[in-house]
């Protein structure tokens, strides 16, 4: 009985120190460059990477961040993955600026493309116009928004080459 019990401890202990060394090697936190954790996923189809409070930047936003505007800090995180041959990327971020709805709206509705789906609306005494365009494998979403503390928030949201990476 003994040596079946101890036999029984070896192999759980073993098992144990087994699966944690894989889990280690699939699932990993790293900083990027700007020193942001990040969850890391591998897997022999591909990666992801998850990072939150990241330096988003305005090529991977795929349009221009609003002169002066400043990010939030708990507003920002980006997903990028690669598997089948295929890559991807979603970035979020959100900014504020003291500057009108109006001012920030006109910025962009100059920057986008003509075929912009534009939605303007207002909701309990604050303003929301909204951005929608189709991009190549993906799609990008710009919304600007009255705050209650009299600033703007600009949340963009961009996806890029996801198009046939989900089943």
């Amino acid at each position: 009985m003994a040596v079946i019990l101890l036999l029984v401890g070896v192999v759980s202990v073993g098992a144990f120190f087994a699966i944690r060394r894989a889990v280690n090697n699939v699932v990993r936190v790293e900083r990027d460059a700007a020193g942001n954790e990040g969850v890391s996923i591998s897997a022999p189809g591909g990666s992801v990477r998850i990072g939150q409070n990241t330096a988003v930047t305005e090529a991977e936003l795929g349009v221009p961040i609003y002169p002066g505007a400043t990010q939030s800090k708990d507003g920002s995180v980006s997903i990028s993955g690669t598997g089948a041959g295929k890559s991807g990327f979603v970035g979020v971020a959100t900014f504020k600026t003291r500057d009108s709805v109006n001012e920030v709206a006109d910025f962009y509705r100059e920057k986008l493309p003509k075929d912009t789906s534009v939605t303007d609306s207002t909701k309990f005494g604050n303003r929301s116009v909204i951005f929608n365009t189709k991009t190549e494998g993906g799609g990008r979403v710009i919304t600007v928004n009255a705050t209650d503390d009299s600033t703007t928030q600009i949340t963009i949201v961009n996806a890029k080459g996801t198009k046939g990476l989900a089943p």
